[in-house]
């Protein structure tokens, strides 16, 4: 799981005769050499005696910040990263030559060190920018390196204390190019295969790894019985970037004697970093899926998580819209749940969350890095996320920035009451519904929680989705044992935030239901094709909140219509609270 890991800037203050270190950081983690501090101490006014800011001397403070090229806060194996450092003389006459050098604690011959040029003056008030670059081999293994800056200057008022640089290393992550899907095309139009008969079958392979696949290549081996009528001996798949796949094609025909279809796939890349071997076999007279099945998904995903392109369909997966600029404060937490121990699956739940994430980064303009996506959430996941009821301090907290980041949660999987107080509650996965209370999380703990979170970091807005029903019920069956659905009015758990937005998939007696056609929830299905367009009512290329609830709780064309029709059953989306813009293109 990525995992972003944010520079600890330890301000001090009055040394034994005075000194303000200034310094700040947006990555890896920075700590000054030791030294006697006052953490209190916050302005250069305070200084003493020795190494005193005074109208005779320079005297050098420096900012640092890590910046890597992949943007998951790591010196990443075959990547780039820069230290930028901002130097400023807040003392009386000029720095002069300042050197500026970065040395490792212990030599790594896997990171190689460019750093700038000398800064021949700073003068006083001036502030100077430059940067040292840093490069990993190949073979860099996964830990951490410490590096110390140091800042010297000319006639010996060095910056002082020097600062060290923590940064995490990550060893190269191999492609992983497997079998994604698979489809049957015979002549009959049944998806059936049967002896004697020719059939097509199709072979989607994905890059389900982290880098790309160069120069991939597979073979396909008929097992027992089938005979070759178009295999090409070897399948050029060229270069896979993560996410990236590649549909090959193979004709065969079976003998008298065959019982099954057996093919054996093996995939290889030209580097070795990447070999797969696997068995596809394909029992006679059972319905297999139909090409027209296998269904496309974009080429690129976007960070760690990887489309399921057997999942994914074209009408929302395709053409999502670009936002005219990227929000780097902005914070995501992105949850699908679907395999429950003591509960039905939800379907759909880890589709619904993997294209919502393609559609928060690509049309709200997230930053990849600061979305925190979770697949099959435990109770554990959540607390450690969103906090507890005790403390909101929890990963979300960790992650904004006050009075720069607006918050966006999404939610796909089971809700469910508690039957005595009927308040709402997440079911994780590893939760008995029957016993919500002791290992649920509660939406009231979760809107607190947020509560606290903006009165603190002052947020820009926080918009909640939630695409879960809190009846009891659910497509699949009902949650708890012989209880009835149970009805939660919808304005009994909400946030005190003026500058929030709740859109959740139906009312409280409700059940939320799946457009299996399109294998996504109904709600979310409808949530992204406003998002994608649809809600632009006034034809502006910008979406508020409100028009995409309006537009998924259309009574003609929206989530109540369709569930009607395709379920069978009332399903009406809910609001609650302000509006706010949610996409913005280009005008």
């Amino acid at each position: 799981m990525k995992r972003i890991l944010f520079i600890s800037l330890f301000l001090f203050g009055e040394m034994a005769l005075g000194q303000t270190i200034v310094g700040k950081t947006q990555a890896g983690s920075l700590k000054p050499a030791p030294a006697a501090a006052n953490p209190d101490s916050t302005h250069a006014a305070n200084i003493g005696a020795i190494n005193q800011v005074n109208a005779y001397t320079p005297f050098l403070t420096a900012d640092v910040t890590f910046i890597d090229s992949s943007g998951s806060n790591m010196l990443c194996a075959d990547g780039n990263a820069e230290v930028l450092i901002t130097l400023k003389n807040i003392g009386g006459k000029p720095a002069e030559d300042c050197r500026v050098e970065m040395i490792p604690s212990i030599e790594n011959p896997d990171i190689f060190i460019t750093e700038p040029p000398a800064i021949r003056e700073i003068l006083p008030k001036q502030q100077v920018i430059t940067f040292i670059r840093l490069k990993a081999s190949h073979y860099i293994s996964t830990g951490r390196v410490e590096f110390t800056l140091k800042v010297l200057e000319k006639d010996g008022f060095d910056l002082d204390p020097e600062k060290v640089l923590v940064v995490p290393t990550l060893a190269f992550q191999p492609p992983k190019v497997e079998l994604a899907d698979y489809g049957v095309q015979d002549p009959n139009r049944t998806g059936k295969i049967q002896r004697r008969e020719i059939v097509t079958v199709t072979l989607r392979l994905q890059n389900k790894g982290a880098n790309t696949s160069y120069g991939t290549t597979a073979t396909l081996t008929p097992g027992p019985n089938v005979l070759p009528i178009q295999i090409d001996s070897v399948y050029d798949l060229g270069d896979l970037k993560p996410g990236a796949y590649k549909d090959i094609n193979a004709t065969i025909v079976t003998n008298d004697r065959a019982t099954e279809v057996s093919m054996d796939v093996a995939v290889r890349d030209s580097r070795g970093e990447d070999t797969y071997n696997k068995t596809l076999e394909l029992p006679f007279d059972t319905p297999q899926k139909k090409v027209q099945e296998i269904v496309v998904a974009a080429n690129k995903a976007e960070g760690p998580a990887i489309p399921n392109v057997a999942d994914l369909k074209l009408d929302i997966g395709e053409n999502i819209p670009v936002a005219a600029k990227k929000d780097s404060n902005a914070v995501a937490v992105i949850i699908g749940n679907r395999d429950y121990t003591a509960a039905p699956e939800v379907d759909y739940a880890i589709n619904d969350a993997a294209i919502m994430k393609r559609y928060v980064v690509t049309a709200m303009g997230y930053r990849p890095g600061n979305i925190i996506y979770l697949q099959n959430a435990t109770q554990g996941d959540l607390i450690r996320v969103f906090g507890n009821q005790t403390n909101y301090k929890g990963e979300l907290y960790d992650y904004v920035r006050k009075g720069l980041s607006e918050v966006f949660v999404y939610y796909s999987g089971h809700g469910a009451p508690d039957p005595d107080s009927k308040e709402g509650y997440i079911v994780p996965v590893d939760c008995d519904p029957s016993h919500v209370v002791l290992n649920g999380y509660s939406l009231k703990t979760l809107y607190a929680n947020l509560d606290a979170i903006d009165r603190e970091k002052q947020l820009k807005h926080v918009t909640v989705v939630l695409d879960a029903c809190f009846s009891g019920g659910s497509v699949n069956g009902t949650l708890l044992a012989n209880v009835s659905p149970i009805y939660i009015t919808v304005d009994k758990d909400v946030m005190a935030s003026p500058n929030v937005t709740i859109i959740a998939s139906a009312t409280g007696d409700q059940v939320s239901g799946w457009y299996t056609d399109k294998q996504q929830s109904l709600f979310t299905y409808f949530f992204l094709k406003g998002l994608q367009g649809g809600a632009d009512y006034q034809h502006d290329k910008t979406i508020t909140a409100k028009e995409l609830y309006e537009f998924t709780a259309d009574e003609v064309n929206g989530v109540p219509y369709w569930s009607r029709r395709l379920n069978g059953r009332t399903q009406t989306p809910t609001f609650y609270g302000s509006d706010c813009v949610m996409y913005e293109g280009g005008k």
